[in-house]
């Protein structure tokens, strides 16, 4: 007769879960161990400008800007602190700038840069997205990724060819591909 004692238990350690089955029979003792890796529960964020040091912090998911402020050592004397949201919480790959005093108003909207943030009536009227077909080259620059040649390019390429049918058809833009029109698709309409 085969006699035999199942146990399956959980341990967690630091940066693993360890399952582990062992079983005992009148022949000996086996046991295996499966190990998995929980998802990750951090976000990466460059925080820039008025900080004591500038860098990408590693922070815990559901982090506000405060946390990647004291994880870069702080703000420095020149900073205005009054020109962020302290408790605006941020998500993987973002971009902080925090402004100066001596920066102009118009800069210190921009502390966010990764994070777009309607601004502009454009914005507001089309359910804070960027119309390709009426915004200015400024208003396109509001959007995360996209510079002065980029927002040239699609003013540009509206001109010479019309209004754009579908937010795909920024792709025909010389200079956006795949990658880029990810990164904006989600804050852009016709």
């Amino acid at each position: 007769m085969l006699l035999a004692i199942f146990g399956w238990y959980v341990t967690r350690n630091e940066s693993e879960i360890v399952i582990m089955n062992s079983e005992i029979a009148n022949t000996g003792t086996t046991s295996t161990a499966i190990k998995a890796t929980p998802k990750s529960t951090t976000i990466q964020v460059y925080i820039t400008g008025c900080v004591a040091i500038p860098q990408v912090v590693e922070l815990p998911e559901g982090s506000i800007v405060k946390d990647a402020v004291e994880k870069a050592g702080g703000f420095t004397d020149k900073a205005d602190q009054q020109a962020i949201n302290l408790v605006y919480k941020l998500t993987d790959n973002v971009m902080i700038k925090i402004p100066s005093i001596d920066e102009s108003n118009a800069d210190k909207q921009n502390w966010l840069v990764n994070g777009f943030q309607p601004k502009s009536n454009n914005d507001i009227a089309n359910g804070g997205k960027v119309s390709l077909n009426t915004a200015s080259d400024k208003e396109l620059m509001e959007l995360p990724g996209v510079g002065e040649s980029t927002a040239k390019a699609i003013v540009t390429y509206r001109e010479k060819n019309g209004k754009f049918n579908t937010i795909n058809d920024v792709m025909k833009v010389a200079g956006i591909k795949q990658a880029k029109f990810d990164s904006i698709k989600d804050y852009i309409t016709v």
